[in-house]
């Protein structure tokens, strides 16, 4: 019987074809496997399954992807799904929830199947949004979602916050006991002997690098670039990365800006990613809430400056960056206003003190996030 932890999914965010998202999780369920010497000896993904769909998908040794009937989880109490994990040989020990909403849900429900099954499953809740006011009112959906993590925060066994900021609101706002709270930023898919800082000769462009979707603001990107680009009629547009909105995306850019002055480079990884950095500029992010801000991260280790919407986790980038190397996106700047913004970043060089303090944003969060998953796993 083979040990292992379960990550709860039921949007199927973990997919097969993200590159990036999977190698991201094979790093984590091959440092555990390692790290723990073998007594948790893999990671599986637990999704709802569509029909004509294998159950079990095998990414590596340490990886599975593992499809069910999810009524089995949220409704039905019975010890189905531990039998059918049993018969594939794994033994859950630990539940990760990727959110504190739909994730811990349904995370908490299969914690209860398994005490009926005499196994006390301890439930990790991740924090990845950034939960403050404007937040929670952006929708009714996000005011459902705040309401029901205070509940879901008590159930749980620890929770994983990606900044210090997002920690303490997590207490003041939702009531979580800080004592269960781990910071553990989402790691950066860097090597940092490969990094190459790009300074001179910087590329007059605007650059989008991450998943393609409404949620981060996509038209306001567009209107962005709009305003640049009637000032600066030479602006190329960069845009690495891919996702459900992408066809529209580029439509909508292509209404402003020429074609020949987009550049849509898709997804991309290692060392084809690391290339692609030189073609940037500035970087644009206009996502309205970013609570550790990634590829805001990955521009800066690269020395390229970034022009984004505010939002916690910038607020807290502006304070690691070296000063003026993350300026805050006003919405309802004019077209001079913008340019002039633009213009200033592309202007900046990586002095001694932006070399001394680029390294900070190099986040190495995974052997830790290994170690709080094993002590969690020990008092299962």
């Amino acid at each position: 019987m083979c040990n292992v932890l379960v990550i709860i999914d039921p949007r199927r965010r973990i997919s097969v074809n993200d590159k990036g998202t999977i190698e991201r999780h094979l790093i984590y369920s091959r440092n555990l496997s390692s790290k723990s010497k073998g007594t948790i000896c893999k990671i599986v993904v637990l999704q709802p399954i569509k029909k004509g769909e294998k159950k079990q998908i095998e990414i590596d040794s340490t990886l599975s992807i593992f499809r069910v009937n999810f009524l089995k989880v949220v409704i039905n109490f019975r010890k189905n799904i531990i039998y059918e994990f049993m018969n594939f040989g794994f033994k859950p020990v630990l539940v990760v929830a990727g959110d504190p909403w739909e994730s811990s849900w349904c995370a908490s429900r299969f914690q209860k199947i398994g005490l009926k099954n005499g196994l006390n499953i301890p439930i990790q809740i991740q924090v990845h949004a950034e939960m403050s006011k404007n937040w929670s009112n952006a929708s009714l959906v996000n005011r459902f979602r705040s309401m029901l993590t205070s509940c879901t925060f008590a159930k749980s066994s620890r929770i994983r916050a990606t900044s210090a900021s997002q920690k303490s609101l997590l207490v003041s706002r939702f009531g979580a006991d800080e004592s269960l709270i781990d910071v553990l930023p989402v790691p950066l898919s860097l090597i940092s002997e490969e990094i190459v800082l790009f300074n001179e000769h910087r590329p007059f462009s605007i650059g989008f690098v991450g998943r393609i979707q409404k949620e981060r603001d996509l038209k306001l990107f567009t209107e962005v670039c709009t305003k640049i680009a009637s000032v600066n009629n030479e602006l190329k547009v960069v845009i690495i990365g891919d996702g459900k909105n992408r066809e529209s995306f580029i439509t909508e850019l292509r209404k402003s800006i020429p074609s020949e002055n987009i550049e849509y480079l898709g997804y991309l990884n290692g060392s084809a990613l690391e290339r692609s950095w030189s073609k940037i500029g500035v970087l644009l992010s206009t996502a309205p809430n970013e609570s550790y801000g990634r590829s805001i991260r990955e521009s800066l280790m690269h020395g390229i400056p970034v022009l984004a919407r505010n939002s916690m986790g910038v607020d807290l980038l502006r304070m690691e960056a070296p000063q003026n190397w993350v300026r805050v996106l006003e919405p309802k700047m004019n077209a001079e206003e913008l340019s002039k913004e633009f213009l200033d970043l592309q202007c900046l060089e990586t002095t001694d003190e932006y070399l001394k303090t680029q390294n900070s944003f190099q986040v190495k969060v995974v052997e830790d996030l290994v170690s709080t998953w094993i002590e969690m796993s020990i008092s299962s």
